[in-house]
């Protein structure tokens, strides 16, 4: 689901589409996928997709670091959390 993403992203095999990149990476970050969350997470703190959602990008950089991922950890440090 994390990987089909990308390939929205990128038209690659599919034609390009943001909503469906962003549900998919949705999908794989409810699954624990921390890469997917941390992903999300920066979706939501630059706007990618729609409206910028810094509570929802905080949560996502936090199930992230809480599984051991260095970059939403380096975020949430950036961040002051």
């Amino acid at each position: 689901q994390y990987n089909l993403g990308f390939c929205y992203v990128g038209g690659m095999g599919v034609e390009k589409d943001l909503n469906k990149a962003i549900k998919y990476w949705e999908k794989a970050a409810a699954q624990g996928h921390a890469v997917a969350q941390n992903t999300l997470g920066k979706c939501y703190t630059e706007g990618v997709g729609g409206a910028t959602d810094y509570k929802k990008a905080f949560e996502y950089y936090k199930k992230a670091a809480d599984q051991g991922s260095d970059a939403a950890k380096e975020t949430l440090k950036k961040l002051g959390n």
